[in-house]
């Protein structure tokens, strides 16, 4: 019975996996427009893993197409890990309509000399998404939020 067990818990782990994976075979055609991209991301924290061990947790901080992003680190407050600020901004994203404002659209994250590009895909459950990497930056399922994560 136990292997019974077993075995059913690591087949539904491996079903479920698909399900809160990112997505991005159609990216190119199914990505949001630019307008889409901007509502969604601009003075929102883009976020990829979760509190307290998140990998990215970073403001755009911004209300146009373009900005800076500011890691928020420990917090503001935080004497020994204090959020990035604009005078001191972790890096810069643009948003860009390479084939117009109404066909899917790129968002592109520069940290000093490397710059990621990315489709987004409203393909998962909101408020995460597919930033499908084009280049060598990497597919990710990220979390739009309005307050840190």
């Amino acid at each position: 019975m136990k292997r019974i067990l077993g075995l059913a818990v690591a087949i539904s782990a491996v079903a479920v996996v698909p399900a809160i994976a990112q997505v991005c075979t159609n990216a190119t055609t199914a990505g949001m427009t630019p307008g889409q991209i901007k509502t969604l991301v601009v003075t929102k924290y883009a976020c990829v893993g979760t509190f307290p061990n998140a990998q990215w947790n970073e403001l755009h901080n911004s209300s146009t197409a373009s900005g800076n992003v500011l890691d928020y680190k420990l917090g503001p407050t935080s004497p020994t890990d204090p959020s990035d600020t604009p005078a001191h901004p972790t890096g810069q994203f643009a948003i860009s309509a390479p084939n117009g404002a109404q066909a899917p659209g790129l968002i592109t994250y520069t940290y000093g000399a490397n710059s990621y590009t990315y489709y987004v895909v409203n393909n998962l459950t909101p408020p995460r998404y597919s930033f499908c990497g084009t280049g060598a930056a990497p597919q990710l399922a990220v979390t739009i939020s309005a307050t840190h994560c």
